[in-house]
């Protein structure tokens, strides 16, 4: 959280999470990157905190961007693209395969898959599957060496919904024991293919 400035790529998904105002700043060369016009966009709506984060984009992006911190200390950027039939969420965790025991290695790749299999809320191991297949969905997670990352896309009508199950994952995962032993496997499986 030391930086106060987010540069930020293209999203990986397609995203339409409403309009929020903006305040814009038109910046040549912001991002070190030369002969490309940039803005810089800081968050303008009431009750908002953005806490002095910025986000640089090309000035030929049309989408909305809109940066903030929640009460919670957890970093959010709100993207609004007019132009676009999905809407989509992805949470970074800034815990990798780098950060697991060494006498647990595997530990953050293996949580990644069991944060999928039910939660307090949501408690059937396919449910989350299944709501995304029922409403054009589709989601994943990948361990990297300094984070992992969750990510879906879904209907726009259905945003709502696919935010509280995915939400959940985060708050009240059920890591039950029927679900650990096959995918201890299954992450064993990836990391041996993964070694060929």
């Amino acid at each position: 959280q030391g930086s106060s400035q987010l540069p930020l790529r293209q999203p990986p998904l397609p995203c339409a999470l409403g309009r929020r105002h903006m305040k814009r700043e038109s910046e040549e060369g912001a991002s070190g990157m030369t002969g490309v016009k940039h803005q810089r966009i800081g968050a303008e709506a009431p009750g908002q905190n953005s806490n002095g984060m910025t986000i640089e984009k090309p000035q030929e992006d049309y989408r909305e961007y809109l940066a903030l911190t929640l009460e919670n200390g957890l970093r959010a950027i709100v993207v609004s693209d007019s132009k676009c039939d999905k809407a989509a969420a992805a949470l970074s965790i800034k815990v990798g395969s780098m950060s697991d025991p060494k006498e647990i290695q595997g530990l953050a790749h293996f949580l990644e898959h069991m944060l999928f299999l039910g939660t307090e809320k949501y408690p059937k191991e396919e449910e989350y599957k299944e709501f995304m297949a029922q409403h054009a969905g589709s989601s994943n997670a990948y361990t990297a060496e300094s984070l992992t990352n969750y990510h879906f896309s879904i209907s726009p009508d259905n945003l709502d919904v696919a935010l509280d199950r995915f939400s959940q994952f985060f708050m009240e995962p059920l890591f039950n024991e029927s679900a650990t032993d096959r995918e201890l496997k299954n992450v064993h499986s990836e990391h041996s293919k993964n070694l060929q």
